[in-house]
């Protein structure tokens, strides 16, 4: 979980990977993001961190998928983490994405 943005060439790195990139408008509020927090906390292929200048309050993407939506509330987001937290699609799935990552903007 970062409080600023990452580098988006490092998180296509985790994605090939089977990591999944959460992400959320700056200015999302504190329950939201809560919310967001809770959805991915024990996962240890996820990322979670703000991104300016998206269309969507809330956005997951993963290698070869995304989903854009309106509330962290939407059910769909645990769905999508299911389904693409190291899902099929990653082509070097389970290789390790260990390490702190301080390189933010």
């Amino acid at each position: 979980m970062y409080d600023r943005p990452l580098y988006n060439e490092y998180v296509v790195h985790s994605l090939e990977h089977g990591a999944v990139w959460v992400t959320y408008r700056p200015d999302l509020d504190a329950a939201g993001l809560d919310t967001l927090k809770k959805l991915v906390e024990g996962r240890p292929y996820t990322l979670l961190s703000p991104y300016e200048g998206m269309d969507t309050p809330v956005a997951m993407s993963a290698w070869g998928a995304q989903l854009k939506v309106d509330s962290p509330d939407d059910a769909r987001l645990k769905a999508f983490l299911d389904k693409y937290e190291q899902g099929a699609t990653a082509p070097e799935r389970g290789a390790a994405c260990s390490g702190a990552y301080s390189g933010t903007r």
